[in-house]
Parts: structure tokens; sequence; C-alpha cells
């Protein structure tokens, strides 16, 4: 096979794109990332590299980096869909001897040959792709690396992302071999973007809204790394901390600057949210408050995303958790307090309060299910897309103390987290668990029953009016459950547990109070289990609340 011409991958214009981002952006060098705990974890380097050799060498091989000198090593990290992974190449404890020595060029998926072709024509050796660079039936391997993944993105020298391919069968470079074509082949594929001119965001953003968009490991690897390539059906697209680039054009274009969530400015954010939120965009001048609040965007966007192994749901994003207790530190002690499952300590008022989000995609969670091994007030424990929008529409702000609030004009968090069992199952303290109990010492109103009435002019079919009866009087209170439908009737006990209230102090209704929190239904041993999310407003405050712990699994 003849050497290509480099510049049918895009690889001059992708070489001034990395020569500019190198020279003018801080924001994307390793110097800038002075985030705490990275040199706590040793090596700045992957564990493992792919060796690849100079340009037109179809000679790789596995290496070990210990003692390689990491400010000088650039290496290319690879984002790509698995597809079926009975076809996918993997080093294991049973070959991984043989991969030292060499990797095969035929053994190799498409997708990989040509990450190893535009790595080579980029002037880079090495390269890393997760299924060789991890030995894949080795948990022990699996959860240190897992722990590392941030590490891996975050100091690549760049990343490529191969945004259309459904699998390593279909590659990238195609639509390179036939320069002069005026549109790439496929009836959905968008217009081609090789040309000279200005571009609009929503143009630069649908044509990154791919197969590999869809993946749920792919989602932080995007958030993390310093620099992307994005090899799509519509051509070459760059992507830093500071500017994106589209086409043939060497000029980058600052991103918007709306790195700032929703719910600190109220910025309206086009559908494609996740496309303009990178964590570390502005992560010098970040905030606790920010960073609290944004991680309700990246728990919404990420949830969103399919993985193929259900229990890997919380080591996906560990690289990006590992990273997000990094940015706020005091004597190397993270702000943001325990990770509990996917919830910050920090955070825990709010971020307890997601719910399923049938708006997003109806058909998805038409039959919703929890995912085993993960406690049922985390939102990692639903098997799709949830929300905040609750929080949100009410109002809720994050605070990190009670005593910024202002009492009567907003909701005050209630209640104090205790003590968590929620105990890691390897080395990664980000990654699956393999306890996960809660105890939160707040009010709380217990009942024998709850009689629920689906609400008619609301969207979301979880959506329920329930009438609470206590004694002698009956409130009602609005609730939105985890499942489909409300739980059967049982004698097991139900309790509001109460996360936030806002009092009215008004002369008029001087006893009122609107309460937001957990629906909870009784498991075993006086533990609970949570079934829903409850809030009331502006109802006359009940007179029979009572205040203690409660345990949550």
């Amino acid at each position: 096979m003849a050497e290509p011409e480099p510049d049918l991958y895009g690889i001059n214009i992708a070489q001034e794109w990395l020569e500019n981002c190198s020279k003018h952006h801080n924001l994307c060098n390793k110097s800038s990332l002075n985030i705490s705990g990275l040199s706590e974890m040793g090596s700045q380097l992957p564990r493992r590299l792919l060796d690849i050799g100079i340009a037109g060498s179809k000679q790789l091989r596995l290496i070990n980096t210990d003692g390689m000198d990491a400010e000088n090593c650039r290496y290319i990290a690879l984002s790509h869909r698995w597809g079926d992974t009975s076809k996918m190449i993997k080093t294991t404890d049973s070959n991984i001897k043989d991969h030292l020595q060499g990797v095969g060029w035929e053994a190799l998926s498409k997708t990989f040959q040509h990450a190893i072709i535009v790595t080579q024509l980029l002037g880079l050796r090495y390269l890393w792709i997760d299924s060789l660079c991890i030995i894949q039936n080795d948990r022990n391997d699996f959860h240190a690396e897992c722990a590392r993944m941030h590490i891996i993105y975050l100091n690549c020298y760049c990343m490529i992302s191969a945004s259309d391919a459904h699998s390593g069968d279909d590659g990238f470079l195609e639509f390179w071999d036939k320069p002069n074509a005026s549109k790439p082949s496929g009836t959905n594929a968008k217009p081609v973007v090789r040309y000279r001119r200005a571009f609009q965001w929503s143009e630069w953003s649908e044509r990154l809204c791919g197969p590999l968009s869809t993946r749920g490991w792919a989602y932080q690897e995007r958030q993390l790394a310093p620099r992307i390539l994005h090899y799509t059906k519509s051509g070459i697209l760059w992507e830093c901390r500071v500017c994106v680039g589209v086409g043939e054009s060497s000029v980058l274009l600052y991103r918007k600057l709306l790195h700032r969530s929703r719910r600190v400015s109220d910025t309206y954010l086009p559908p494609n949210t996740e496309t303009y939120l990178r964590t570390l965009d502005q992560h010098l001048t970040q905030s606790l408050e920010e960073t609290m609040l944004q991680w309700l965007d990246i728990v919404e966007a990420y949830s969103r995303r399919d993985l193929t192994f259900p229990h890997d749901k919380l080591p996906a994003l560990s690289g990006l958790a590992a990273t997000v207790a990094s940015l706020n530190t005091q004597d190397f002690t993270p702000l943001a307090g325990e990770y509990l499952a996917g919830i910050w300590e920090a955070g825990l008022h709010l971020q307890l309060l997601w719910h399923p989000d049938r708006d997003f995609n109806p058909d998805k969670i038409e039959n919703l299910q929890s995912l085993p091994d993960l406690p049922s007030w985390s939102w990692a424990s639903v098997a799709g897309p949830v929300s905040f929008s609750i929080p949100h529409s009410l109002g809720l702000k994050f605070r990190v103390t009670p005593f910024l609030c202002q009492k009567g004009r907003e909701f005050v968090p209630m209640g104090k987290f205790t003590s968590p069992d929620v105990v890691p199952r390897g080395e990664d303290r980000y990654g699956q668990i393999q306890s996960s109990e809660l105890i939160i010492l707040s009010e709380f109103q217990d009942f024998a029953e709850l009689r629920f009435h689906r609400l008619h002019n609301s969207s979301n079919t979880n959506a329920w009016d329930t009438e609470v009866q206590h004694l002698d009087s009956a409130f009602r209170v609005f609730v939105i459950f985890d499942t489909n439908f409300p739980p059967k009737p049982s004698s097991m006990q139900f309790r509001f547990l109460h996360l936030t209230k806002k009092q009215n102090h008004s002369t008029t209704r001087s006893a009122e109070t609107s309460r937001v929190g957990l629906v909870l239904q009784m498991a075993e041993h006086g533990k609970f289990r949570r079934i829903g999310i409850f809030y009331y407003l502006n109802t006359r405050e009940p007179s029979y609340i009572e205040k203690g712990q409660t345990t949550l699994i």
C-alpha cells in the first residue's frame, strides 16, 4: 500500500490548528492544568501506549511507559465506538506478552488502522487505544486504569474522534479518499464543510451528533481532552478549550462563552447543550457553586447516552468526577466533599432531587428498570435519562452554606448528611461501589397509606397528584415517581424525607411552607428505598413532622 497523501486526510490543516493552539492557548496546555491530585497519581502517562513507529510503518507494539519522560512524550488518544465487541481486538492476560512483542496490522480494525495513519502523519509515535492499552479481562487492571482515566485524556496531546463510525469496521478516512466530492455518501449526510468561510455554531454542532455522540464512555473523553480532531462524514472539525474550527480554514473561532450553567446565569442554551459545555473551559475562574451546578448538566447529558455494560455507569464518568473533585480544593481536600455514587456531598440537597426525564425520549424509558448493585437514591440506578428540572423550575439554588440563603425568599437546605457507607469496589474511588448506604438527619413524615391520582394536565406520565391522609387531616402533594406507575398497595411504610423548604412570612399566610424531598418506601431492617420525589407549595405547615435519622439504600 502506497503512502497516502497527507492533505487527503486533512493533515495539513490539522497541523496548523495544533500549532496555533499549542503556541497561543495556555488553557489547552498541560502547564495550565494546576489541578490538585494529579501529582498523587504518580506518572502522568498512561500505563501503556502503542508504539506505532514512523509514517508508513505497519510495525507496532504495546509498551509499558515506566521510566518514560512524561513532559516530552506526546501521544494521541482515540475516541471510538466499539460496535460488536466480539470482533474487537483486545489485550488480555493471555496475549499481553505477544502484544508487547508486536501487534499484527491485519488484526486491527479499520478505525484503528486509520488512527495509526493519522497519528503517524501528525509526526507522533505513540497512540492510546482503550481495548489494547487496558487488559480487558483483568478487573484489577480495569479499576486501576479507570482511576487514571482523567490523567490519560487530560494529558494527551490531542484526541482523534471517529465521530461517524458505528464500529471499528467503518473507519473514518473514506471521505478524504475523494477530495473533489461535493457531498459525502449517504442520504442523510450533512453538506461538506471543506470550505473557507465563516460558519454558524449550529452547523458545527450538528455535525457532531453522529454515532459516537450516543456512547457513554465517549462523553467524558470529549470533556477532558484538551484538543480534538473530529473526523466526520462532512469533513474534519477542530475543538479545543478555547476555539473551534471547520473545513480547510486555518482560522479558529472562539467558542461561545456558555460555560456557565443555565442554573447560574439562566442563559438559554440550545438543545445540543453538551456541545458547548466543557468542564475545564473556564476552570481557572470557576467557583464551587458553578462547579456543583454544572454537575447537574453533566449528569443530564451523560444519562442520555448508552452503555454496552450497565455496570460501567459510574466508571464511565469516573475520570470526569475525579477532575471535578480537583477543581475546588483547600489543603488538597476537595471542597465538594465526598463523592457518593454520582452525587457530591456539597450538592446533596439538589443532586438527590433527580427524576427520570420522560420528555427527552419516552420510548427509551417506557419500561424503566433499576440497575443492580446501585443505590436507589442515586441517579445512576436508573437505566435511562434523568433530569433536575423540578428543583430548577422551583428556583432551588446551590449554596455552600444555608446561612447564605435569604430565608423567606429562597428554599433553605434542610437536614444533615451524617455518615456514608459508600465503599468503592476497587482502586477507582469514583467508579464501581460495593456498598451504598446513605444516612441523612432531617425532618420526615411517615404514612401508612398514600392515594395517587394521575395529573391529567401533565405531559409527564409519572407525575401524580397524591392525597396524604394522616390522623384526622389530609393534604395534597405532587409526586414524580422513579417508575411509570406508583407502587402497589403495601403494608410497607412510606416516608417523605424533607431536603429543602421555604417559609412564607407574609402576614396573611404565616403558617404556610413549601417543601421538596424524597418519597421513600421501607425496605427491610428499618431502611428505606427511594421511589420518587415530592413537592408541595404554599401549604399549611403540618403539625406531625418528626426529625431523626433515615438510612437510604
